[in-house]
């Protein structure tokens, strides 16, 4: 799993009611108030971004190392147990209480929100890169955000569910919708969403997300299919015998699956959206894989 370096570093002062950002770009540490901070708030940090959620002043609190800078946004009837994930450039929180998602955006280091009407702290909410994701059950849509548009996209999501799978890599995102037996890609480049069938998938098939690739595993239909954030496309491909015990890894700018029942292992690269297959006698669950 690709990680993005450590730019964007926060620290917490409730006593003086302050929060501190580092940034490895510019060198230099920022101080923001933060009144009302306790140490019950949410605090997360990675690559570009650092959050803070302060409960007692309802905002949201945003570190750039791009900009070097701190940014604030209200945030009505934010708690400490609303969902709060972030990625290299992209930080996503999402506000229960007041129906929306909002974005941080560590490239212009400013907030971008967004409707999400029913959204629930038990909806899920992924970010990774340049991606952020939040599937909303209520409003059966998926919510997608991009740190290369710097805007947020909704696609329907007719039957999703807190138990689907949701993934999102530097590049791409996905999710798995069991009951209208979809896959959804989303592409940061130009932050839309692609639609493709999956046939029997199920809240337990295996979807993996990281770099440019999503992978989804398919055991009804003894298939595995692949999104490209490079051909913005998905790609699919046999795996007769797959289950829900075979490895699925993704890294970077390949995934690969290996099937014991069929005794084969099956790469998938982004650069063309291609499945390369290969025999793997004697190939079991206890093997190892890694990328």
């Amino acid at each position: 799993m690709s990680i993005p370096p450590a730019r964007a570093g926060v620290v917490t002062v409730v006593a003086s009611q302050q929060v501190l950002g580092f940034s490895s770009v510019t060198g230099a540490w920022v101080a923001h108030a933060a009144g009302g901070l306790t140490h019950n708030d949410i605090v997360a940090a990675r690559g570009d971004v650092a959050i803070v959620t302060v409960k007692a002043s309802q905002q949201v609190l945003g570190f750039s190392a791009v900009t070097g800078a701190w940014s604030s946004h209200a945030a009505g009837g934010v708690t400490n147990f609303d969902l709060v994930a972030v990625g290299g450039n992209v930080g996503i929180v999402s506000v229960a209480a007041s129906q929306q998602v909002l974005a941080f955006r560590a490239s212009t280091g400013t907030w971008v929100a967004h409707a999400a009407g029913g959204v629930t702290n038990s909806d899920k909410v992924a970010s990774r890169g340049s991606v952020g994701i939040v599937a909303v059950k209520a409003s059966q849509q998926v919510l997608g955000f991009s740190a290369n548009t710097g805007a947020w996209s909704a696609h329907a999501a007719g039957g999703v569910n807190i138990t689907d799978q949701v993934a999102a890599g530097s590049n791409v995102g996905a999710v798995s919708v069991a009951a209208s037996q979809q896959v959804l890609g989303f592409r940061a480049s130009t932050g839309s969403w692609v639609a493709h069938a999956a046939g029997g998938v199920t809240a337990a098939d295996h979807l993996v997300s990281d770099g440019d690739v999503a992978i989804l595993a398919v055991k009804a239909s003894q298939q595995v299919l692949g999104f490209s954030a490079v051909t913005g496309a998905w790609t699919t491909h046999a795996a007769g015998g797959v289950s829900n015990s075979d490895h699925v890894v993704a890294a970077e700018d390949m995934g690969l699956v290996g099937v014991a029942a069929s005794q084969q292992v099956l790469a998938y690269v982004a650069a063309n959206g291609a499945w390369i297959s290969h025999a793997a006698g004697g190939l079991t669950f206890a093997d190892l894989f890694e990328v």
